[in-house]
């Protein structure tokens, strides 16, 4: 009994050993051009889905594959993507990763007053379920109603934070590729909001933007960051802790809610990619949005 149990310590031993030289840790800071710190970052292990976000400071820990050939893309609204390699990476004990602020800016549109009508849509189905937002997924609402008008409010639901808080960034996409391209984000400005305990509605005025409904219509929808700031022992995700609940509702004849998990593939949000026990229906991002549509 005793000769199997060293034996099976050896193994496990082993195993851990194999995994610690298959697997690496990479730290350090972003910044930009200033040397401020790029807060809420995203550092994602490309075509994977693996990452993490920078915290307050600009701090990021990651484990990657020890792998030569592996890269991490870091990205945030608003400044030029970087893609490094992970083995250049690996022989720092902490880098400093400087990010560029991206120059294009959206092209500056004026609602003239009196051209345009308030019109408010509500994806109002009944409530069936909680969607428990993971780190790095994007959760959008294809909203498609007054083309040639004007985004000019949002409202998203969730469940009664019990937990500390956790961060959302909101997104607005333009729907044109398979996965999420940085020429696709309609906003040139992070929009990132603190859903604290207790909280159970977020309401985003984006008059001042004028983000016009193109033909295709827009992506509109949160990104789950969870809490960079907390710490690993904090960071209880079994107990919820750094996650937020969204709201879903059910509507059987056309679903309209894509995710993507940490900037990869779009899928449309069907039961068959989540645990819940209902069939052959559809779940959508429960969502209320004003549009100014134009009126001549």
């Amino acid at each position: 009994m005793r000769r199997a149990l060293v034996l099976m310590l050896i193994i496990y031993t082993s195993i851990l050993s194999i995994r610690a030289e298959q697997e690496k840790q990479i730290k350090g800071y972003v910044k930009d051009a200033d040397n401020r710190p790029v807060k809420f970052c995203s550092v994602i292990l490309k075509n994977k889905q693996i990452g993490t976000y920078t915290n307050s400071e600009g701090y990021f820990n990651l484990k990657v594959p020890n792998s030569k050939s592996d890269s991490i893309i870091i990205s945030h609204i608003g400044y030029k993507r970087r893609a490094l390699v992970i083995s250049e990476l690996i022989k720092k004990d902490t880098a400093v990763i400087y990010l560029d602020e991206n120059a294009v800016k959206l092209d500056e549109i004026v609602v003239k007053p009196g051209s345009y009508l308030s019109t408010n849509y509500k994806n109002s189905k009944r409530e069936r379920n909680v969607y428990i937002g993971s780190v790095g997924t994007i959760l959008a609402y294809h909203v498609n109603e007054g083309v040639g008008g004007f985004l000019d409010e949002v409202e998203f639901y969730f469940r009664k934070q019990k937990t500390k808080s956790a961060y959302v960034l909101l997104r607005v996409i333009y729907p044109n590729q398979r996965k999420l391209e940085e020429k696709d984000n309609v906003l040139d400005t992070p929009l990132i909001y603190e859903i604290k305990p207790g909280m159970k509605k977020l309401r985003v005025n984006l008059s001042e933007f004028a983000i016009e409904i193109p033909e295709k219509g827009l992506l509109v929808g949160l990104e789950f960051m969870g809490n960079p700031n907390l710490s690993d022992d904090e960071y209880n995700v079994r107990n919820g802790e750094g996650r937020v609940g969204v709201i879903l509702t059910t509507k059987k004849n056309k679903p309209k809610t894509f995710v993507s998990a940490w900037h990869n593939d779009w899928n449309l949000h069907k039961t068959d990619q989540l645990t819940f026990s209902y069939t052959q229906k559809h779940f959508n991002l429960k969502i209320s949005y004003i549009i100014l549509e134009r009126t001549n």
